[in-house]
């Protein structure tokens, strides 16, 4: 034991030195309290309460009270005992993430030792301790969901989260939603890529999943939207497995005709003309028009797990998954990229008050690129599929971009020490990387190539591609103590340290690339690959009251960002003639960026009205902090290829893109950006109507401020005044201006399951409004003393083989200054440009501390403008999952089973209404109409054979997704509104000639039935 023992505490060790940590460490235990009575209900003191099958336990003090932390949620057995009085258990005691369970025993005093006594535990329908709105769900409620195989999809039932599974939670975007797993928070702040947040988690490896939808406990940070904590399973006493399999067989997975004889192509498909089909590639000599039958592949989707000790005091649980899904539409290849999903675990119990854990993710992905880049496209030419309004349909298997290669993985170790009954700590360290990575990237686009009617495209060269590194090391310590018995008091201290770089490039065409990037010292050496090093910390502390009539959770936190890296000093220092260029920028003046840093209150309370009702409230402030690439991106744009400066003969590294200028149309970094804020309302009601019937009805308020606009092209408009050209040269940054109101209904209703069936519902009403205000784009300009330090410059000269600055003569510096302090003089009187501003009341003058000699004039903006959450602003939407189970006997008797027992059906029905758009009236105006409503509606049903060879479990399955062939189109037109159309009037001569040419355009896909078989033990 003692060698076991040193070898777990030598990888402990090992992980904390290779590995490092994770920023914030949410809850991943729940609690048990009660109180043990005799028969006359009188408290018994010193008597023992134990969960069974662990080293978790209390004894009873003067007043027969307990309470037991640090229980994982699941599923347990409580044993209670005391000399002279019999043994009792309780089965199915339920423990959640966060809640107090309340288990209370009732012992008889014996003579002699009898038997123990089992009773089952029914835990209460509505939470006394729930101060904010959470839906928690077991793996047993995961189970009775079959046809759900994603974390996303499970959220997308609970009320306030949009039916689609994009994590959107009450009117607020995915981004802004932040995912725990085993109390680690899974980093979205360092950019653009592939990160998933791990939300396609494998689903049979999840214990509970709890998301929090109005507020969170003060532990949770960076988050606006919502917090979605996930515990994974351990390994238990007993060995188990399982193992699933899903056939989808081949066939046609869309709307409307084939794709090669669609409407939408017109005549421009010409099958029976030899000459077309003979039609060949004068560079490759392959045919062009070839059909290939993208309907006849089937797909495969392999989920397994394992469990089970290894020693009497440590378990290990495993768990994979494969999908490779059928394409829908003619593709790069027949199926999906190759991926692959994994979990591990690791738990071991060094002592009666020591426990170890550790666990890892590790998810991977390959394919082809697809010729789009930082938000760009020039897929035409570059890989086969529907691109280009269909005009790839023909190209070759593969892609002409090259493959990409995307991978995410987490591995982590948490040490948990419970120094007495009423207190415990957790320190935890993690480390998580994300890689982009690709190969066989072509050295430049080419020109765009047709067929001879000049309508197909044909394959082409297109260089368009991501990668980047990012890895986080984070560490985390918390206490937990039971100071009284009504106050549970939690405080932590968290850190995270990044070193995360990213680059993207695209040629939109053979003479125009873009690359935007962010990297140490702005890669001023040439290297794209080195890491930024900005770190986050946060400190809390709360404090769960409960007493008799009311439950209070309390608690602040105190968060800071530091971005570990400099930037331009003027932001829009890269549009003046000094730095215009990449290769001139990397020496412009550099500045630190300001510490971010918020304060965010928490507090919520829940007051129990009966044993079968509570009503609660709860406000809070949340911050989300900007992420690496919205801070840091410079974004350069120019043609091919890069210059020799020095004349050696070839491109040194930091001649690399070196004839790149300014690109005014993405919005470049922005240091100053500030963390997102949202100011969180809400008051709900939870009623155990009868029995097993709970409803759960909450409104609820938020305001978001200092969110970030973008705009549809990447930003608003900064701008440098040149008092050497006397030309105002624009950028775009992205600028913290818009807010929104977000107010709205959610209501839950649900039964448990009894009498063979269960049921949940969930319906959200929601209102969304928004804008902008605030400062709204800067003009900065210099002033006579900058411009006589020798600051300012209109070109360059090359000297040895490096380029310098040519210096203004005395006249120049004169005149310049001259023209400087002028515009300095007119706008402090109230002229000058002012960005559209008519007087001096719309703007405002100040000077750059940074770089003194800068001045800057800022607009002032107010205005009403719902253009950017459109998206997200569906008046109502809501979901209904269903299942009936067959008991075991029922029907003709087949050994021990009934013939028709366990058979299980389980439907769920989604809605939503369709996003709002700007619809413009016959008469003049505008007003905002939604789309039309989408439903949809998924089946699963099941056989399961218990006990096959006393061993093994079998289920038969089969799952219909779209049950009735819903057809929902999107639609915004004018005959939309005007006459209910879905489609093109009938009196439209192209429809009548080649048909609907969006036969393809509505929402999801037509009915599809997948076959499965599920073994486990």
């Amino acid at each position: 034991m003692r060698e076991s023992k040193r070898i777990l505490l030598w990888c402990m060790t090992l992980s904390l030195v290779l590995f490092g940590a994770d920023l914030t460490f949410a809850a991943t235990t729940g609690k048990i309290s009660g109180t043990v009575r005799d028969a006359q209900g009188q408290p018994l003191p010193g008597a023992n309460v134990v969960v069974k099958g662990m080293r978790l336990g209390a004894t009873t003090d003067a007043d027969g009270i307990y309470f037991i932390l640090t229980v994982p949620p699941g599923v347990h057995t409580l044993t209670a005992s005391l000399v002279g009085y019999g043994t009792i258990s309780q089965t199915d005691v339920k423990v959640a993430v966060d809640l107090t369970t309340t288990v209370d025993f009732a012992l008889e005093e014996i003579a002699l030792q009898a038997t123990e006594l089992i009773v089952i535990a029914e835990r209460p329908p509505v939470e006394p301790d729930k101060t904010t709105s959470k839906y928690i769900m077991g793996s047993e409620d995961i189970e009775s969901l079959p046809i759900i195989r994603s974390v996303s999809e499970l959220l997308a039932l609970q009320p306030g989260v949009l039916p689609e599974g994009n994590d959107m939670i009450r009117g607020t975007g995915a981004a802004d939603v932040t995912y725990y797993i085993d109390g680690i928070p899974i980093v979205t702040t360092d950019g653009v890529g592939a990160f998933d947040r791990f939300q396609f988690q494998n689903t049979s490896a999840v214990q509970e999943l709890t998301i929090l939808t109005g507020g969170w406990e003060a532990e949770y940070g960076n988050a606006q939207a919502g917090i979605i904590n996930l515990v994974t399973r351990e390994a238990g006493e007993n060995y188990s497995g399982r193992l699933e399999y899903k056939f989808d067989p081949s066939g046609k997975k869309h709307w409307g005709n084939d794709v090669y004889d669609a409407p939408q192509f017109r005549d421009n498909l010409k099958w029976g003309d030899a000459a077309w089909e003979n039609e060949t590639d004068p560079e490759t000599g392959q045919t062009i028009h070839q059909r290939i039958d993208y309907t006849d592949a089937a797909g495969h989707f392999i989920e397994a797990n394992l469990s089970g000790p290894l020693t009497p005091d440590a378990g290990l649980f495993v768990s994979t998954r494969f999908d490779r899904s059928s394409r829908s539409f003619p593709s790069s290849s027949s199926h999906t990229p190759g991926n692959t999903r994994n979990t591990v675990k690791l738990n071991y119990n060094m002592s009666d008050n020591v426990k170890f854990k550790l666990g890892g993710f590790y998810h991977w992905s390959k394919g082809w690129n697809n010729g789009t880049s930082l938000g760009r496209s020039a897929t035409a030419g570059a890989i086969r599929g529907l691109g280009d309004g269909g005009r790839n349909v023909f190209l070759p298997e593969g892609s002409s971009a090259g493959r990409f290669t995307d991978s995410e993985s987490l591995i982590y170790v948490s040490l948990t020490h419970t120094l007495s009954p009423k207190t415990f700590y957790e320190a935890k360290i993690s480390r998580s990387f994300s890689k982009q990575d690709t190969s066989d990237i072509p050295a430049a686009t080419q020109p765009l190539r047709r067929d001879a009617a000049g309508y197909f495209n044909l394959s082409r060269d297109v260089r368009a591609y991501e990668i980047s590194a990012r890895a986080r090391y984070n560490v985390k310590f918390d206490i937990s103590s039971q100071i009284t018995r009504g106050h549970l008091v939690k405080a932590g201290v968290d850190f995270i340290y990044s070193d995360a770089w990213a680059f993207g490039e695209i040629g939109e065409n053979e003479s125009r690339r873009v690359v935007a990037f962010y990297s140490k010292d702005g890669a001023s050496d040439g290297n794209f690959q080195r890491g930024i090093n900005p770190f986050q910390w946060g400190l809390y502390l709360q404090d769960k009251m409960e007493f008799s009539g009311m439950i209070v959770n309390a608690g602040v936190r105190l968060d800071g960002f530091h971005n570990g890296e400099k930037g331009s000093a003027v932001p829009s220092f890269e549009t003046s003639p000094m730095y215009n260029k990449l290769r001139h920028f990397r020496n412009a003046p550099r500045a630190d960026a300001d510490a971010k840093i918020a304060f965010s209150p928490r507090l919520g309370v829940s007051h129990p009205i009966t044993a079968a009702s509570t009503i609660r409230f709860f406000y809070g402030r949340f911050y989300k902090f900007p992420n690496l690439w919205t801070m840091n991106r410079q974004v350069w744009v120019g043609s091919f290829p890069d210059i020799d400066i020095n004349s050696n003969g070839q491109i040194d590294p930091e001649e690399r893109f070196n004839d790149l200028g300014k690109e005014n149309q993405i919005g470049v970094g922005n240091m100053a950006t500030p963390p997102e804020k949202t100011t969180s309302f809400e008051v709900g009601t939870d009623w155990n109507v009868v029995s097993d019937y709970t409803l759960s009805l909450t409104a609820y308020y938020k305001t978001v401020d200092n969110q970030l606009s973008t705009g549809t092209t990447g930003g608003e408009t900064t701008i440098w005044q040149d008092p050497g050209t006397g030309r105002t040269e624009q950028i775009r940054v992205n600028l913290s201006i818009r807010y929104e109101d977000i107010k709205g209904i959610e209501l839950g209703f649900q039964k448990r399951f009894s009498n063979n069936f269960a049921f949940q519902t969930s319906f959200n009403a929601q209102w969304l409004s928004g804008g902008r205000a605030g400062g709204a784009g800067d003009r900065f300009f210099p002033d006579s003393t900058w411009v006589a330090a020798g600051n300012y410059w209109l070109g360059y000269e090359i000297r040895n083989g490096q380029e310098v600055p040519i210096p203004l003569t005395q006249d120049e510096l004169r005149e310049i200054g001259s023209k400087a302090n002028q515009l300095l003089r007119d706008i402090q009187a109230g002229g000058g440009p002012s960005k559209g501003a008519a007087g001096p009341n719309e703007h405002f003058l100040a000077a750059i501390e940074k770089e003194p000699g800068i001045w800057a004039i800022t607009p002032i903006l107010s205005e009403l403008n719902i253009g950017g959450i459109r998206g997200r602003d569906r008046t109502a939407f809501g979901s209904v999952a269903f299942l009936y189970r067959t008991p075991s006997d029922w029907g003709p008797k087949v050994g021990e089973a009934g013939l028709f027992g366990n058979i299980q059906a389980n439907m769920i029905y989604r809605m939503q209404t369709g996003s709002r758009f700007e619809y413009s009236l016959p008469e003049g105006g505008v007003e905002e109409r939604n789309e039309p409503l989408r439903t949809w509606v998924d089946l699963n049903a099941q056989k399961t054979f218990y006990g096959l060879r006393d061993r093994f479990d079998a289920t038969l399955f089969v799952e219909t997704y779209n049950l009735f062939n819903q057809k929902d189109r999107r639609v915004n037109n004018f005959d939309y509104i005007q006459w209910g159309l879905r489609r093109p009037i009938p009196t439209d001569q192209l429809y009548r000639d080649f048909g609907d040419p969006n036969d393809r355009a509505f929402l999801g896909s037509p009915r599809q039935v997948h076959l499965g078989l599920r073994l486990s033990f």
